[in-house]
């Protein structure tokens, strides 16, 4: 039995008649015939029935035609994996990335990708997922990872889970924010609900010698931060700004700043409490940055790498966007 010979067969049932299948495959009638009568002899068994129009499959024939398709799919798998092989995978792939995921995503994805594709390049623009988009659609960039949300008609993409959304500072600034008014403890488990954030606008003096254990709670609500030094991502500012303005209350917004890692940056340096999704914190090392989960309102974001739907990407592109699956942050 050969594979040329199951072709041939699949070929005659799908048109139906020995002669259509003849002229799909280029040959002629009588030979396609020999080749039918040669696999029946070597099977045993009769495929099909043949009539003056059309070809009837017996229930041999049935079940060999479903063989005979996992075979030939099999063989071009096989076929395609060796030309991959084959195909060194290299190239250059125009990469959008925003700020606050350019370390995760570097650490996680570029950085595996390039050891296993070493000739594959890449050509990186850092900007904001609303202009990573533009670029998208016109065409100067091939894949954009960017964040949850945004319009997703028209893309094709890889979504990792969501991630929390944190507030991040020193420990002496949530040491000097540790008591709040009952009215900002409705979010807070009972057993914290005696060292949350205090409702004081003075900011504390840099001091080298910040105390070693914190009693802040792991979450709290966002309205507990009200009178805390926040530092803005500006890509969060309208959802923040309008929760703070349903509350009726008026947050304490010491910098607005375009890049999640000058947010950090002032976190790290004892000016405020930054808000960011919890991927960006891969881009400060500092070990006295403390995150807390932001519980209300509930923010949560996605990254994703985008394509376009309509637009083909190249063999290392493809490579790329395939390669983009879950990971864990650490």
């Amino acid at each position: 039995m050969e594979l040329r010979q199951l072709s041939y067969f699949t070929t005659i049932v799908n048109e139906g008649n020995i002669s259509q299948a003849a002229k799909k495959l280029n040959i002629s009638q009588p030979p396609l015939s020999h080749q039918m009568k040669l696999l029946e002899a070597e099977l045993g068994v009769t495929l099909f029935e043949r009539g003056s129009r059309r070809i009837r499959l017996t229930p041999a024939g049935k079940t060999f035609y479903d063989r005979a398709l996992a075979i030939l799919d099999l063989s071009q798998a096989a076929r395609t994996e060796l030309t991959a092989q084959k195909q060194e995978i290299q190239g250059v792939v125009r990469l959008g990335i925003i700020s606050s995921a350019v370390e995760f995503v570097t650490r996680h994805y570029l950085a595996p990708f390039r050891r296993s594709y070493p000739k594959a390049l890449f050509e990186l623009h850092e900007s904001n997922s609303y202009h990573l988009l533009d670029l998208l659609h016109s065409n100067q960039i091939d894949l954009a990872v960017i964040r949850t949300p945004f319009a997703k008609a028209g893309l094709e993409m890889q979504t990792l889970p969501p991630e929390a959304f944190l507030a991040i500072g020193r420990e002496m600034i949530w040491s000097h924010y540790q008591e709040c008014p009952n009215a900002l403890l409705t979010d807070i488990p009972p057993s914290d609900t005696g060292s949350v954030i205090q409702s004081s606008h003075p900011m504390p003096a840099s001091d080298a010698s910040e105390p070693q254990k914190s009693h802040t709670p792991t979450s709290l609500p966002l309205s507990a931060l009200t009178r805390a030094p926040l530092i803005l991502y500006r890509r969060w500012q309208p959802l923040i700004l309008g929760y703070f303005e349903e509350q009726a209350l008026e947050p304490n917004i010491v910098c607005i700043a375009d890049d999640a890692r000058t947010a950090l940056l002032w976190a790290s340096e004892g000016l405020g409490i930054a808000l960011a999704p919890e991927s960006a914190l891969c881009l400060n090392s500092d070990p006295a940055l403390i995150r807390r989960i932001i519980t209300q309102p509930q923010i949560h974001s996605s990254i994703c790498l985008v394509k376009r739907k309509e637009r083909s990407l190249s063999l290392v592109g493809n490579a790329f966007f395939q390669s983009f699956h879950a990971t864990a942050i650490s």
